[in-house]
């Protein structure tokens, strides 16, 4: 017989059963498009209920209620409730509850098995209490006619809220075969028509911009990512941070604000973020509550379930973006000044080593991205990567990817596995998108044996901090070797720290384009070589420090030359930053 469980994170499965109690162990099921001979086990834990098909009730209200039986309130730890009578199919069942719920919607009983860790409690009362009946579906609103195409979004969404649970709920237990359909167009045509008829049902006159609009949502939720669905397409969210279903927020232009959008409930933003991870053949649940993703648009996500998030779900989407940057379109937009874009030209054309260091939201990626363009097309380059986001135009490139373990924890490819096997690859240029673990000390020794010109980026405040955190990822990765050891190949290995910041209006620029002049038991010491300095009401200026950098002899090893005009101080830019 059919069954659905709905479990403690959320999720919902559907299926298949012969079972009719709980056991110890849990229940008892072959889900749907699983193709096993013996049944999966759901573990009692994980259960919040299980719904079975109940007896035949033809009638628009429950029978029991004309035959005067006794009426029980079942309440759940989670504050929600089920409101039953007491008779035959009421009473405890094995390590669960069992007992019948009427829709009245659907205008049927469903068997429930509840277990026993999930109920706060059972009481009998003579009346139903005002104080938890069930809320209007929706306040009171003008005439559809008034109404037609001229809905307010916020009465809108008031009207919405309350209504969607309900059509959602029933919707999906309707016995349409179309509703099945993995085509948008059928389901959507099927879903039209019952909408109709259960708004009819439960006596609501909504307007047609209510209805489509609830029609859209059911829709989006079956083939897309619900309410994040508009945000995915605008372009000018780059970034899309949910802290819960009611608890959304929007990076644009460099700037968080709120959404305007919320899910349902937890359940929704829970299929969301299911929905999501399936895409890339991952899975996520209670026992492995924590995902790092991609969509497949390139753009990165990160999901967080209970119990690793208390408060609730968390999903973060950093949006891949369209847009290939170049160094003249930086140097307009003020991220930093044009003998800065001269020089980081040449340094890539002159195989220099170039660590890009800054924090979150920075722009290191989309730097990374520029400087790895200019790396001439008759060298081979590999790029490795955790999460595919280098958007690089290069006709001999080979792009790669890390892997996390399946579901038996085994088949996982780390950043080191990867940069060991470039080694074997014929690279002239080696790309690693962030270092963030002992694989910089693979990276070292394959930029000091000959891979001249690679290219990351890490997490760092400043150029110095760069180079030490640097040194403690690569003395992780080469427990046997001395802090010594490691700073005399840093010294040789990286030749320029670019320095990245994020102001306060949400513009990124280039802070300091940084050497290390020296490395020693105090640390390395740094010498700028361009900076961003500070001035009066606002402004902001670039500056060449007057220094002219070692990196020139590696770049006229290399055949490629840099004026020495371009490191003469002087103020050649000044732009304004808000405050």
């Amino acid at each position: 017989m059919r069954t659905r469980v709905l479990c403690m994170d959320g999720e919902v499965v559907r299926g298949e059963t012969e079972t009719s109690s709980l056991s110890r162990l849990g229940f008892s099921m072959i889900p749907d498009g699983v193709s096993a001979e013996e049944p999966a086990w759901i573990a009692l834990g994980a259960i919040r209920q299980v719904e079975l098909p109940g007896p035949p009730a033809p009638g628009a209200v429950d029978p029991r209620e004309a035959a005067g039986a006794p009426k029980v309130m079942v309440r759940f730890l989670d504050g929600s409730e089920v409101r039953t009578y007491r008779d035959d199919a009421f009473g405890q069942d094995g390590e669960g509850f069992r007992l019948l719920r009427w829709s009245r919607d659907l205008q049927r009983y469903e068997r429930l098995l509840v277990p026993l860790h999930t109920l706060k409690g059972i009481f009998n009362v003579k009346e139903w209490p005002a104080a938890v009946a069930p809320p209007p579906l929706v306040r009171v609103l003008p005439s559809p006619a008034q109404l037609e195409d001229r809905l307010p979004d916020d009465t809108q969404a008031a009207v919405l809220a309350p209504l969607l649970p309900r059509l959602r709920s029933a919707i999906v237990d309707l016995p349409d075969a179309d509703l099945a359909s993995r085509d948008a167009t059928v389901f959507e045509a099927a879903v039209g028509r019952h909408i109709d008829a259960l708004l009819s049902r439960i006596g609501v006159q909504a307007s047609t911009s209510v209805r489509q609009s609830a029609l859209r949502r059911l829709v989006d939720d079956a083939f897309g990512f619900g309410p994040l669905d508009p945000l995915l397409a605008d372009p000018s969210v780059t970034e899309i941070m949910v802290n819960g279903h009611d608890s959304v927020f929007i990076e644009r232009k460099g700037t968080i604000v709120p959404a305007g959008i919320t899910f349902t409930d937890d359940r929704q933003l829970i299929n969301v973020i299911q929905r999501i991870v399936a895409l890339a053949g991952r899975r996520i649940d209670n026992s492995s509550p924590m995902v790092d993703t991609r969509l497949p648009d390139g753009s990165r996500v990160n999901a967080v379930l209970p119990p690793a998030s208390p408060t609730g779900p968390s999903l973060t989407i950093r949006k891949f973006s369209r847009a290939v940057h170049s160094l003249s379109a930086l140097v307009e937009s003020g991220a930093m000044s044009a003998r800065m874009a001269e020089f980081l030209d040449a340094a890539v054309r002159g195989r220099c080593n170039i660590l890009v260091s800054g924090g979150t939201g920075t722009g290191k990626t989309t730097l990374l991205n520029v400087l790895a363009g200019r790396i001439p097309p008759n060298q081979r380059l590999i790029t490795i990567e955790d999460t595919l986001e280098l958007q690089i135009d290069h006709p001999n490139a080979v792009r790669l990817e890390c892997r996390d373990s399946n579901v038996e924890g085994r088949g996982t490819i780390t950043v080191r596995d990867l940069l060991r096997n470039s080694l074997r690859m014929r690279p002239d240029r080696i790309v690693v998108g962030e270092v963030c673990g002992p694989e910089a000390f693979d990276m070292l020794q394959a930029l000091i044996i000959g891979h001249e010109g690679g290219l990351s980026t890490l997490h760092a405040d400043n150029p110095r901090d760069a180079i030490l955190r640097f040194e403690s990822l690569a003395l992780a990765g080469s427990p046997g070797l001395t802090p010594e050891a490691i700073r005399a190949q840093i010294r040789p290995g990286i030749d320029l720290v670019v320095q990245l910041v994020r102001m306060d209006d949400g513009s990124r620029r280039v802070s300091q384009i940084a050497e290390i002049v020296a490395i020693d038991a105090d640390g390395p010491q740094m010498q700028p070589i361009f900076e961003m300095i500070f001035g009066e009401l606002g402004t902001v200026r670039f500056e060449a420090c007057g220094v002219v950098p070692n990196a020139l002899e590696t770049m006229r090893r290399h055949g490629v030359a840099a004026s020495a005009e371009l490191f003469s101080e002087s103020r050649h830019l000044s732009i304004v930053a808000s405050a």
